[in-house]
């Protein structure tokens, strides 16, 4: 079709002039334009069906757009900046907002992982400002093998009505069989097995460290006085403390040496080894297994059960037909409180100074904790 010369606008279907525009247009800000170059600025479109074939997409959010840090989300093959605002955006589709100085961009990719597997990756981005650099932190991959990882520092689960419960099913389905793990009001991990038995997972701790009661007759801490925070425990809340004491009796005299309970500097006997054990021998070693255990709220609340298990066996040449004991001990009167801090602790004390060799020496002690 001819041109019209009489229509200074268009001719036929060609655009004469380099835009046509609505009369309060202005860039970024107001109003339309149809640029002759094929490009076009819109304040408020409705496309109905069609398809967009190409092209970055980007969304602001604010006025006098676009503007540094107004940036709300992209739609883009690749990463790029948004040209005079200087926001930097990511490839595929990502979103951001802001809290207090922090800018943050969470990114969604299909890509391939690097054993070439492909799945959907989901990043989470913080900057200073929208102008970069992006830093990489939290990411989360969905593979299409069926795996899933999170790769992040600390995971948060909070539940919406309740305490979170996290389920594992031993087959495809939702309805197979499942271990459930949950946390009480203390913060310690259950689990319920499909059998309906639910339990506390049990805490271990170890220290190594060397206590040491000597040719004297002070009460002396043979293990870590492990601490317990105010509140981590409740009603039959077990703790544990176990060691392995090696006993040297002195070569001038023999001894009782007594084991007992520290609960935060108080301590109390449960356990008192004679002199006349083995027939007295002088400069004796023994090896004695301890394990302490303290049941909170046991007899009462703030009374906890402790009880003292050992087993006693001489190491040395003096090693006799009946060298062997059972050191046990329990105490229903100690004091406990699980709303307070405390600490739980084994110590030793030998009746007097025996001779040099005496002493009774721990090096290593574990501390367990169980149930709720």
């Amino acid at each position: 079709m001819a041109l019209k010369p009489e229509n200074p606008v268009v001719g036929g279907t060609v655009l004469r002039r380099a835009a046509i525009q609505s009369p309060n247009f202005v860039t970024g800000s107001a109003g339309w334009s149809i640029n002759q170059d094929g490009s076009a600025e819109f304040n408020n479109v409705t496309i109905r069906n069609g398809q967009v074939v190409s092209g970055t997409a980007l969304y602001y959010s604010g006025t006098g757009l676009p503007a540094a840090n107004t940036l709300a989300a992209s739609i883009s093959a690749a990463g790029g900046t948004d040209g005079t605002a200087g926001n930097v955006y990511l490839a595929g589709f990502t979103t951001y907002g802001k809290t207090g100085l922090t800018y943050y961009a969470q990114q969604q990719l299909v890509q391939a992982d690097a054993a070439g597997t492909f799945g959907a990756v989901t990043t989470v981005y913080t900057a200073t400002s929208q102008a970069g650099p992006w830093t990489a932190g939290t990411q989360l991959n969905l593979e299409a093998s069926n795996h899933a990882a999170l790769l992040a520092d600390v995971a948060h689960v909070y539940g919406l009505t309740g305490a979170p419960l996290l389920e594992l099913h031993s087959g495809s389905g939702l309805l197979s069989a499942a271990a459930a793990m949950s946390a009480n009001a203390q913060g310690t991990l259950n689990i319920l097995d499909k059998g309906g038995l639910t339990g506390a997972v049990p805490l271990v701790q170890a220290d190594i460290s060397t206590g040491n009661a000597g040719n004297n007759n002070t009460a002396t801490l043979l293990t870590n006085a492990w601490p317990v925070g105010a509140n981590e425990g409740t009603t039959g809340t077990t703790y544990r403390v176990k060691c392995l004491a090696i006993a040297n009796t002195g070569q001038t005299t023999i001894e009782t040496l007594t084991f007992g309970v520290d609960i935060g500097g108080t301590k109390t006997a449960l356990a008192t080894l004679g002199t006349a054990f083995n027939g007295g021998a002088l400069d004796t070693v023994y090896a004695i297994p301890l394990e302490l255990v303290l049941i909170a709220d046991a007899v009462s609340a703030g009374t906890p059960e402790i009880y003292l298990l050992a087993s006693l066996g001489d190491t040395s040449a003096n090693r006799l037909a009946t060298n062997s004991a059972n050191m046990s001990g329990y105490t229903h009167a100690a004091t406990w409180n699980t709303a307070s801090s405390n600490t739980l602790a084994i110590y030793a004390q030998w009746g007097g100074a025996g001779g040099s060799h005496q002493s009774c020496q721990v090096i290593t002690s574990r501390f367990y904790r169980e149930g709720p």
